[in-house]
C-alpha cells in the first residue's frame, strides 16, 4: 500500500480536488465517467496532468505511466481483473470484494448510461402487460 502525504494542506472548501487519469482506454470526456461526476458533486475538482501537481492519480491496466506518479493511486477498471493492492491505495472495480476496506464497486452498466437519471422511471410510466 502507498504511504503518502500531500505535498500540500489541501483544503475542500477554498482548494479544488487536482485529478489526473492515465493507463486508460481513450476517454473522450472524463465528466462522464461515474466517480469523477460523484467527486464533482463534493469537491470542486480540476483535471490536470499527471505531472502538473495531481492530488490523486485514477490509473487503469492499459499502460505503466501510473508507476512513475509518488502520490494517492486510484485503479479504476471495467475488465473482469482482480487489483493488486501493491499498486494502488484504492480500487474502483465492477467486481463483489466483501470484507476489502480499500475496494468500491461500480457495476459495469454505469459506464454505458448517461447519468443516474436514465435508470429512474418516469412519474408517467406505464408498465407494459
Amino acid at each position: 500500500m502507498t504511504r503518502y502525504r500531500s505535498p500540500r494542506r489541501y483544503d475542500p472548501v477554498m482548494d479544488p480536488l487536482r485529478v489526473a487519469i492515465s493507463d486508460g482506454w481513450t476517454i473522450d470526456d472524463p465528466e462522464r465517467l461515474p466517480w469523477m461526476q460523484a467527486l464533482r458533486r463534493r469537491f470542486g475538482v480540476e483535471l490536470v496532468p499527471m505531472d502538473a501537481g495531481a492530488d490523486v492519480l485514477f490509473h487503469s491496466d492499459f499502460g505503466r505511466d501510473h508507476w512513475r506518479f509518488p502520490g494517492l493511486k486510484v485503479y479504476f477498471t471495467g475488465e473482469n481483473m482482480l487489483p493488486d493492492p501493491r499498486q494502488h491505495d484504492f480500487a474502483l472495480t465492477s467486481l463483489h470484494r466483501p470484507g476489502d476496506p480499500r475496494h468500491f464497486r461500480i457495476p459495469e452498466f454505469l459506464y454505458a448510461i448517461p447519468g443516474p437519471e436514465a435508470l429512474v422511471r418516469p412519474a408517467d410510466f406505464a408498465a407494459a402487460r
